[in-house]
C-alpha cells in the first residue's frame, strides 16, 4: 500500500514560504537556527555547572574492570551489520547498508579492529559528529519552522559502532520498570493498559480517582550531554567510555 500511495497519491506541496525566508539557502539556514535552538539547553547556568562538575569528577574517575567482554568481535559485528535496512538514504559518506552487505568479508574483521581500538583509547573519529539533517513534515505543513520535526542522517560506519556499544553496555543501560516509553517491547498501549486497570480498581471501590498528565516539551532534545555522563559514572561504566561519549556528544 505504501508503495501505491507513493506512486498515484498526490504527494502534499510543501511551502514556498518559510518563516518569511523563500529563497532555499535561506530557508535552510533558518531550519538550521530553529534546530539548533531547540536542542539547547533551557538554563546557561545549569549548562556551565553541569561541565565544571563533570570536568572535576572525570578527574579521578575509573569505573569498572575494563575486560575482554567490551571488545568488539567479528561475530558481534557482523551480526549487526546483518540488521541494518535496505535501501536508506546515505549520510556525507556517500555509503548506505548495501555497501557493506556487498562488499568483501574482510570488511567485518576490518571494522572490529577498527572499533576495539576505539574502545581501547577512548577515541572517536571527527566525522562520526557529522550527520545531514531533515526536516519531515508534521501532520500539517505550514509555513512555520515549528510544524516540521527534524532527522538526522549519520555516517553509516557510526551507526554500526553505536549498535555495537548498545549491545555491549545493556548493563549499563538499564531503566525503570515504571518507564514504559522509548524501550523494546514496550509502547503506550501498555501505559494506557496500567492506568486503565489502576482507574478501574478504584472505581469499583467507590474511590474518586484524579489524573495528572504532564507533557515535557523537546524533553530529549535538551537533555543536557554532562549531566548523562555524570550519571553514567555513577553506574560505574569504565573511563574509556566515559570519555569515548564526552568526544562524540560535543563535536
Amino acid at each position: 500500500w505504501k508503495s501505491w500511495s507513493s506512486k498515484f497519491n498526490k504527494s502534499k506541496r510543501l511551502p514556498k514560504l518559510v518563516d518569511g525566508h523563500a529563497d532555499p539557502v535561506g530557508i535552510a539556514n533558518r531550519f538550521g537556527e530553529y534546530f539548533a535552538e531547540v536542542c539547547s539547553g533551557n538554563s546557561t547556568v545549569k549548562n556551565t555547572q553541569f561541565m565544571d562538575l563533570f570536568q572535576t569528577e572525570i578527574q579521578s574517575y575509573i569505573g569498572d574492570k575494563f575486560d575482554d567482554s567490551f571488545l568488539c568481535t567479528v561475530e558481534s559485528v557482523d551480526k549487526v551489520v546483518n540488521k541494518l535496512k535496505r535501501g536508506k538514504a546515505a549520510g556525507l559518506d556517500g555509503l548506505t547498508s548495501e555497501h557493506i552487505t556487498n562488499c568483501h568479508p574482510v570488511i567485518i574483521t576490518i571494522l572490529a579492529k577498527l572499533f576495539n581500538l576505539m574502545l581501547l583509547t577512548g577515541y572517536v573519529p571527527v566525522e562520526f559528529g557529522f550527520g545531514v539533517a531533515v526536516p519531515i513534515p508534521k501532520d500539517r505543513c505550514t509555513a512555520s519552522c515549528s510544524d516540521y520535526r527534524c532527522i538526522s542522517i549519520s555516517p553509516l560506519i557510526s551507526k554500526i559502532f553505536e549498535m555495537c556499544l548498545s549491545d555491549r553496555l545493556q548493563k549499563y543501560l538499564y531503566s525503570s520498570d515504571h518507564q514504559l516509553g522509548f524501550k523494546q517491547k514496550s509502547s503506550c498501549a501498555h501505559a494506557i493498559y496500567v492506568v486503565r486497570k489502576t482507574v478501574e480498581y478504584y472505581v469499583s471501590n467507590d474511590s474518586t480517582v484524579n489524573i495528572c498528565t504532564l507533557d515535557t516539551s523537546k524533553a530529549f532534545d535538551k537533555l543536557n550531554n554532562h549531566c548523562l555522563l555524570l550519571k553514567l559514572m555513577k553506574r560505574r561504566m569504565h573511563v574509556n567510555f566515559i570519555v569515548l561519549f564526552q568526544r562524540w556528544l560535543v563535536m
